[in-house]
């Protein structure tokens, strides 16, 4: 079994023909594979704002010797250059769209938290008014159950699910106010408006 030898060159020693091998996952570069021979200035400028100080080689797999006649000065193809452009425009678009939307669901979950927090208090006030004001508990219900709606029609139904499964709220309500709520969003899948 032939053991593969490593050496660790500084950007400024990176040269066309050389076989590098990145230390870094692969959303964090544009590069098809984290494992290539560099094959154009433009590679190696890319290499260089990755962030790193050194970059780890494969001899073996690198062009011998010093560069080839010409490579350092010859100018990397448009189409080459155009593809890493567009490379470089995904990537950046990808990691932006990621970030919002992590951060439109992270808002999502906090408001659905608090919503779960006051139809817990509501739910609460309601059971201590049950036997002393009857329709002022039921008014209280119908309002948190409006309340829940309107929130749920605001958000999406997968924040409300996993809002079910996690500990939010107080112990003693999260029963009746996850039957509340999934019973809300069963209607709202079958097509039922907000009067059914």
């Amino acid at each position: 079994m032939n053991k593969v030898s490593f050496d660790f060159v500084g950007l400024d020693d990176l040269r066309i023909g050389m076989f590098v091998d990145l230390d870094l996952g692969w959303m964090a570069h544009p590069f098809a594979s984290n494992s290539f021979k560099i094959t154009s200035q433009r590679q190696i400028d890319i290499l260089k704002g990755l962030g790193v100080a050194r970059i780890r080689t494969v001899p073996s797999e690198s062009d011998s010797g010093e560069a080839l006649p010409g490579a350092a000065a010859a100018l990397p193809d448009a189409t080459v250059v155009a593809a890493m452009q567009a490379a470089d425009r995904q990537l950046q678009q990808a990691r932006q769209q990621r970030l919002e939307l992590r951060a439109a669901q992270q808002q999502s979950l906090a408001a659905c938290e608090r919503r779960f927090t006051e139809s817990a208090q509501q739910y609460h006030q309601a059971m201590q008014l049950l036997h002393s004001k009857p329709q002022e508990a039921g008014q209280l219900s119908q309002q948190m159950v409006q309340g829940l709606l309107s929130e749920m029609q605001q958000q999406q139904g997968d924040t409300a699910i996993r809002l079910l499964t996690e500990a939010a709220g107080d112990k003693l309500a999260m029963h009746p106010v996850n039957v509340t709520v999934l019973s809300l969003l069963l209607g709202q899948a079958m097509g039922l408006d907000a009067a059914a």
